[in-house]
């Protein structure tokens, strides 16, 4: 069988970590593209994202923050700025020619993302204004799995019905695919235990193929949620999946929120073993109920360098 042949990981933005996790003056480590990074907020609040090898030092592990510069290697004792800059190092005078691998860096509504480009190319486009005035705080949860994010879309209605329990009341409608942002939406149906048939109004907005946002209306029961689901490439065929999720519920909005968010994470991994052995071949067998997934497919194409 030909297979549509995928670049290692799709260009975009991608989560790295969250706001409240990095204050002023700590180092964070995580994985991203299949390297080390090193995430630090100075004092004054600025955050920066670099790759985490210096050297003979290794930035997570050896790396402090000493006011607005980022102070690493135990023999050198190079100082960094938030812009990779070495600006100074423990045997004093000019300080040598350095530079740290820098990302590219944006926080919005308390997530921090770093740019991916394969051929380090500037930011093409900036990452949504995730708030949502009116909503609580999201709960959120991670989980590490082996997918690609090019799965992680909501488009194949089909198997709502066979693996979620839905059934379909309208399918896709208002497929929009413009550049780095693709949207549509559709209303589903599901009998729910002491409440009977709910119907839910989804709109389903991707930008690029590493942030999903989700808005969920059922009318019937006056609940609105906004759900964000954030696919972030770590090392080989591994990736962070972050499931974010705010409601509009004006009481107890903390134990209403983890418990959703609880069970659509529980709903969520039935898909898992599905991406895991997803293949692509060029020319596949698609079911009238599989949706648009060869125009998905082709936009999803458009962030990968040949």
């Amino acid at each position: 069988m030909t297979r549509r042949r995928w670049g290692a990981y799709p260009n975009g933005w991608f989560a790295v970590g969250f706001s409240d996790s990095v204050k002023p003056g700590m180092v964070r480590s995580w994985f991203f593209m299949d390297q080390a990074i090193v995430i630090w907020r100075t004092e004054g609040g600025a955050v920066a994202v670099a790759r985490a090898q210096h050297v003979c030092a290794e930035l997570g592990r050896d790396g402090k923050v000493e006011g607005e510069l980022l102070v690493c290697c135990p023999h050198h004792q190079f100082s960094f700025d938030q812009g990779g800059n070495c600006v100074a190092s423990r045997h004093g005078g000019q300080p040598p020619w350095a530079r740290l691998g820098m990302f590219e860096v944006a926080e919005t509504n308390g997530v921090i993302m770093a740019w991916w480009h394969a051929e380090g190319r500037p930011p093409e486009w900036e990452p949504p204004d995730l708030s949502r005035p009116g909503f609580s705080p999201y709960a959120v949860r991670l989980e590490s799995l082996s997918d690609r994010p090019e799965h992680v879309h909501g488009l194949d209605s089909g198997r709502l019905l066979v693996v979620h329990g839905f059934s379909v009341h309208r399918g896709i409608e208002c497929l929009s695919a413009d550049g780095h942002r693709m949207t549509f939406e559709h209303v589903t149906r599901k009998r729910v235990p002491l409440l009977g048939d709910v119907l839910f109004e989804n709109r389903f907005e991707l930008y690029g193929l590493g942030i999903l946002v989700a808005d969920v209306r059922a009318p019937k029961l006056g609940l609105r949620v906004r759900v964000l689901v954030l696919s972030t490439p770590t090392v080989t065929y591994r990736m962070g999946l972050w499931t974010m999720l705010s409601t509009n519920v004006p009481v107890a909005r903390g134990a209403i929120d983890r418990g959703l968010l609880r069970y659509l994470s529980r709903d969520l991994q039935r898909d898992f073993p599905i991406w895991h052995d997803q293949i692509h071949p060029l020319y596949p067998r698609i079911a009238a109920e599989d949706g648009p997934i060869l125009e998905f497919r082709r936009w999803a194409a458009t962030f990968y360098t040949p």
